[in-house]
């Protein structure tokens, strides 16, 4: 197996265990969710959630802001890895960036008074932190992932982040005799 599963497999567990989270959902808020036949699953960016008709707020990419006209908040799922000094394991990144529109930073919920962002980024701690990373196919585990860091920062006057990166290891694939 290539080292470069790895990617996928992060990628792939994160947005799971996000639109597993309804309260993780419901915090994103997102402009479709009160449309006829709308569900969690469209807010991953992919061909049915366009041919629905429904805005997405789940890239597993980096989605620039400038690229939206609408006020909303959306998530991107980034990951990368690096070779650790003893070959035998890789280390994996996991980033996730949430974007707010600076007229959607409140959270319409007078027991919550974290704006959007931190919010968010409080409920995906609890979600993923500590956790060990599943393959979605073998339900093999990838490693725990930890919380290295949680960045606020601003995109730009209209768009606030706040930048989530998590860190687990794995072994190193390339040392694997495969047929």
């Amino acid at each position: 197996m290539a080292n470069s599963t790895i990617i996928t497999a992060l990628k792939q567990w994160t947005t799971r265990k996000i639109l597993s989270n309804a309260e993780i959902v419901n915090a994103i808020d997102n402009p479709s969710m009160n449309e006829k036949g709308w569900n969690p699953i469209f807010l991953v960016n992919s061909n049915m959630t366009s041919a629905k008709g429904f805005t997405p707020s789940i890239y597993n990419f980096y989605k620039f802001p400038t690229t939206i006209d609408k006020t909303i908040t959306f998530i991107c799922i980034l990951a990368n890895i690096y070779q650790m000094k003893n070959n035998n394991y890789v280390d994996a990144e996991l980033h996730v960036i949430i974007f707010s529109h600076k007229d959607h930073m409140i959270v319409d919920n007078p027991s919550i008074s974290d704006n959007r962002n931190d919010y968010i980024a409080k409920l995906i701690d609890k979600e993923l932190n500590g956790n060990f990373v599943k393959y979605m196919k073998t339900n093999a585990s990838l490693g725990k992932l930890v919380l290295l860091s949680s960045v606020e920062d601003t995109y730009d006057n209209n768009f606030s982040t706040r930048h989530m990166k998590f860190v687990c290891n794995d072994i190193n694939y390339s040392l694997c005799e495969t047929d």
